[in-house]
């Protein structure tokens, strides 16, 4: 009952911190592949998150102070949704304590989870309108993923922020 398809978010875990104002130079993304300057990026490296479920959990992402390694170099809240992120110093521990927060959330969750997902206008996939709707009818999608493979997510995203932590590196997000 996994995610399949669509568009991803992936999450780079650096230690190098010269590494940030390069940016996304050298990096080649083809699923389930991630390369640096041809070399072959180690899957407990980085994490990639489905869009829908990142969108879910975006409100709670702009709770953290990032910073944008292209273009003008300043802070920002939150995750650039198309482009590039970086989350270093005192706001990994800040990102950290919001995950280990949705991990307690969902280990209390059914084992298959509906989450709200993005608004659309018209009716559900499979659905008739009526005759006489309202041309601003709407639905909610429903997000439904298994509940052990989001905390495995979950659980993925903070290693890999410990582990940048520890190192005193960073996070790198590449946006859809």
């Amino acid at each position: 009952m996994g995610i399949t398809g669509g568009l991803h978010h992936q999450i780079l875990y650096k230690n190098n911190i010269k590494f940030i104002d390069e940016g996304s130079k050298g990096m080649e993304w083809n699923p389930p592949s991630f390369k640096y300057n041809g070399v072959e990026i180690p899957e407990e490296d980085y994490i990639e998150i489905h869009d829908n479920v990142f969108r879910r959990f975006h409100d709670y992402f702009v709770w953290i102070e990032t910073y944008n390694p292209v273009g003008p170099k300043e802070y920002n809240r939150g995750f650039n949704y198309y482009g590039l992120t970086a989350i270093r110093d005192n706001n990994l521990v800040k990102l950290r304590k919001l995950i280990d927060s949705l991990i307690g959330l969902f280990r209390n969750a059914p084992e298959d989870i509906i989450l709200s997902g993005a608004f659309c206008f018209g009716f559900p996939p499979n659905v008739e309108a009526p005759s006489d709707c309202d041309p601003n009818a709407g639905y909610y999608e429903q997000i439904h993923i298994a509940r052990d493979e989001l905390l495995k997510k979950f659980g993925n995203f903070r290693s890999i922020t410990e582990r940048a932590i520890k190192s005193n590196g960073y996070l790198l997000h590449f946006g859809i």
